[in-house]
């Protein structure tokens, strides 16, 4: 026999005790290699007179070989078997359903139940969409690392095999190079739909759905509208309506305009409103405050209101004169003042320099019939004309006549006239603990009123008491020893709204409005009386509307529409990962579960061309490896990953190239060249993490003090926006609640790659730390792969792994954190 090349076996070939030294024998000719005595193999495939098998001799034996064996091999991870994936498939079409059914409930009925502020509706809006997001999230999880760790296997059992880049050296951990990893690349001209589809939906899940599942719910105000018999208060038995005031009307008349306390919602400064309440309150309601809960009521009830047309009259002569007294027979200096409106309303008056007028200014308001020019001249019975007017009120205002002249005198008169209305528009009254405000819908009012006529209100019984002098200085009088200004008539209210200084009232522009609101407050009062009165007598019965506040807890159609379509989108793409990770279209052409350590030794371990481009490559650096197999294709069938002889080169991606192979030359590793640890482990990362849950820690027991002792209101934490689209509003979206759920969700996250690494690499460090023994046999049996949160917990600790049981238990607890 010639010579032959013998080489000692790689150590790992007895590290397994079902690896025989002849274990190539089981796929490869007996012709192709000799087995000695002594425990070596001799390689006639290194014999120089001995070719090594071509590539498609490979190939020819490999189709035979898979033509003779036996079942194929159907191992699939658990979440990717038909049951586990329709039920999250199922799960996210449920979470889909409820959130439609909740978002058109809510819209439809203005919310989903009412919140009466105890625990359970608490845990119902804050806890359980949280708690299913992120279930859900787990769910994702579990499934995208299933598919992540089978995608290497997907690839070998492709009918051309893989690239070692793509196989033996793949390594996707973090979800954003699953999504790289899932996508074309220039060697590799395919998309792994399922890596691709499982890692999209983890993304919507953990950057979506997730955080704005907390702000899904939320407790706010809602209007309910509903129609309700009403009772009106009815005062035909008074008409028609006298002026019969009294000295409580002066009283709540100078309250209201002075001091702005009311003592009746339905009086205001513009309105006077027919009081109207639900049926079911029995009494009618007068004072101020209507009812002691949050309500709006809507009916259609009788207004009555007050106009004040004036027109300005402008001074057109003003002289000083000497006037004679018939009564004294004396002369006495005097001013004479003459007045003209652009409508022609002309009125001459002179008053003497001793009158209160001419000495101290001040302002008169009377009817033209009835002014008494005695009355603000001290007495003096002085020259008095007005004709052509069309106005039968007059207000008279100015300053002192003392020095004055045309040039710089002030005098000013209005001529009013007044109008009176009533209709029967909507009146909204709105409700609160501490006010009740009513309000009349003017421009449907302004379209509908009508002068008040005879039958309704004696309205120059009103004239006559509101112009009426004595009335008015009985019951307001100046402060004692003041020279403030002379009024008279209803002008000693309007002063007293300017503190009795001329200057101001003839400065202020709105002068004439604030006539019309005293009048109209006084008209008011005087109905208030008629309230009173009539209170006692049946009410008329009506329709009307309550429009009650109330706390409920709604859908956000924001929120809502943007879960709606992320999950939606999930389901799409779960369907698509149902569909592509079958067998028939996804063949892993596994056995059993490669997690395993000795399972992951059988793969190769009868496989002499696997073994053999495996030689030496032991502690060599992630970029070593990638070097040394670059040229290299592997093809995983019936559980063993076979050598395919060839080069990978571009514009071949499925067709390797037939390589004639040598002598075997073991790779050369550098020893400077060193694996650095891995960076979820590295002490910086910890540092980091320890920082981060310190600060979350130190954060929430602030806030939790902060808010016992001073509270959250109108602050960042109880900030919300409001989201609207198209002049449709959305809703309000609370920022706070979506930050903290993404902080807890990016904790969550780091825990668990920290907790997947570790789950990855426990059984080798079990074997790092002593020889494989039936004793120790965990190390290479056992897998945590598989195992998820308290499970995994479980696991390590019955086998006593305590720093994993840790690292899953820290795991479940940020999950849970996640929930709050």
């Amino acid at each position: 026999m010639p010579a032959s090349f013998t080489q000692s076996p790689h150590p790992s070939y007895r590290a397994l005790p079902h690896v025989q030294e002849d274990a190539y024998a089981e796929y490869y000719p007996l012709a192709d290699y000799e087995s000695s005595t002594s425990g070596t193999i001799r390689y006639l495939a290194d014999v120089p007179h001995i070719p090594t098998p071509s590539l498609s001799t490979r190939v020819d034996y490999i189709a035979s070989d898979i033509t003779n064996a036996s079942p194929d091999p159907a191992w699939l991870p658990y979440t990717l078997r038909w049951v586990c994936l329709a039920s999250i498939l199922f799960f996210s079409a449920v979470l889909e359903i409820l959130v439609v059914i909740a978002h058109v409930i809510s819209a439809r009925q203005k919310g989903l139940v009412a919140d009466d502020g105890s625990g359970s509706i608490v845990i119902f809006s804050k806890f359980v969409p949280t708690l299913l997001a992120v279930t859900h999230g787990i769910l994702l999880s579990i499934l995208l690392n299933d598919v992540r760790r089978t995608q290497p296997f997907a690839n070998l059992a492709s009918p051309s095999g893989a690239p070692a880049e793509q196989s033996l050296t793949w390594i996707a951990d973090a979800w954003w190079e699953c999504l790289l990893a899932s996508l074309p690349k220039r060697h590799v001209k395919k998309t792994s739909w399922a890596l691709f589809c499982a890692t999209v939906a983890f993304m919507f899940s953990f950057l979506i759905v997730s955080p704005f599942s907390s702000t899904l719910l939320v407790s706010q105000d809602v209007l309910f509208a509903e129609d309700q018999p009403f009772s009106q208060l009815d005062i035909s038995s008074a008409l028609p309506l006298q002026s019969n005031p009294i000295g409580t009307t002066y009283f709540r008349t100078v309250s209201s305009l002075l001091q702005n306390v009311t003592t009746s919602a339905w009086i205001t400064d513009s309105y006077a409103v027919l009081p109207f309440w639900p049926s079911t309150m029995g009494s009618a309601p007068l004072g101020p405050i209507l009812f002691d809960s949050a309500q709006t009521w809507s009916a259609k009830t009788t207004v009555f209101d007050v106009e004040v047309n004036c027109e300005q009259m402008n001074l057109v002569e003003f002289l000083s004169l000497d006037w004679v007294d018939p009564e004294l027979n004396a002369t006495i200096p005097a001013h004479r003042a003459r007045l003209l409106s652009p409508s022609g309303c002309d009125l001459n008056l002179t008053l003497a320099d001793g009158g209160d007028l001419a000495g101290i200014g001040g302002a008169v308001w009377s009817s033209w019939r009835d002014i008494n020019i005695t009355t603000f001249n001290s007495g003096f019975d002085t020259p008095f004309n007005i004709g052509g007017c069309v106005q039968d009120e007059i207000i008279f205002l100015s300053k002192p006549f003392y020095w004055a002249t045309f040039a710089n005198a002030t005098v000013i008169g209005q001529a009013c006239k007044t109008s009176y209305f009533t209709g029967n528009p909507s009146v909204t009254v709105t409700l609160s603990k501490s006010a009740s405000l009513v309000e009349v819908d003017e421009l449907e009012y302004l379209s509908i009123r009508k002068l008040i006529p005879g039958n309704v209100a004696d309205l120059s019984s009103f004239q006559r008491v509101f112009l009426n002098d004595t009335n008015w200085s009985r019951h307001l009088k100046k402060p004692l020893g003041s020279r403030r200004a002379f009024a008279s008539g209803p002008a000693i209210m309007l002063s007293a709204l300017y503190d009795f200084s001329p200057e101001k009232m003839v400065a202020d522009s709105s002068f004439t409005r604030n006539a019309e609101r005293v009048k109209q407050r006084f008209f008011g009062e005087l109905l208030r009386d008629v309230f009173d009165t009539t209170s006692i007598s049946d009410a008329v019965k009506t329709t009307g509307t309550i429009i009650d506040t109330k706390r409920r807890v709604v859908v956000v159609s924001a929120v809502a529409i943007i879960l709606e379509i992320s999950l939606l989108l999930q389901i799409i793409l779960l369907s698509t990962v149902l569909l592509t990770t079958r067998l028939s279209r996804r063949p892993l052409g596994l056995f059993a579960d490669p997690a395993p350590p000795i399972r992951v030794a059988k793969l190769i371990s009868n496989e002499a061309g696997t073994l053999q481009s495996l030689d030496s490559l032991h502690g060599a650096s992630s970029k070593e490896l990638e070097h040394s197999l670059s040229n290299k294709r592997y093809l995983l069938n019936r559980g063993r990953i076979r050598l395919i002889t060839g080069e990978y080169t571009e514009g071949s991606a499925n067709k390797p190239t037939s390589k004639k192979q040598g002598p075997h030359q073991p790779t050369v590793l550098n020893p400077a060249h060193t694996e650095k640890q891995s960076h979820t482990f590295s002490i910086w990362m910890f540092v980091i993490l320890i920082f981060l849950l310190s600060t979350v820690l130190t954060v929430i027991a602030y806030l939790y003090w902060y808010s016992d002792a001073v509270g959250l209101y109108q602050t960042a934490f109880v900030y919300a926006f409001d989201v609207s689209l198209g002049g449709l509003d959305l809703g309000d979206v609370n920022p706070a609640s979506l930050i903290t759920t993404l902080v807890a969700v990016s904790i969550g996250l780091w825990w668990g790659s920290l907790d997947t690494a570790l789950r990855r690499i426990q059984p080798y460090l079990v074997l790092a730390k002593k020889p494989m023994t039936r004793s120790s046999s965990e190390g290479v049996l056992i897998s945590y792969i598989s195992s998820y949160l308290l499970w995994a917990a479980w696991r390590a600790l019955k086998y006593s792994h305590r720093v994993l049981a840790l690292v899953c238990t820290g795991a479940f607890l940020s999950e849970i954190r996640t929930f709050n």
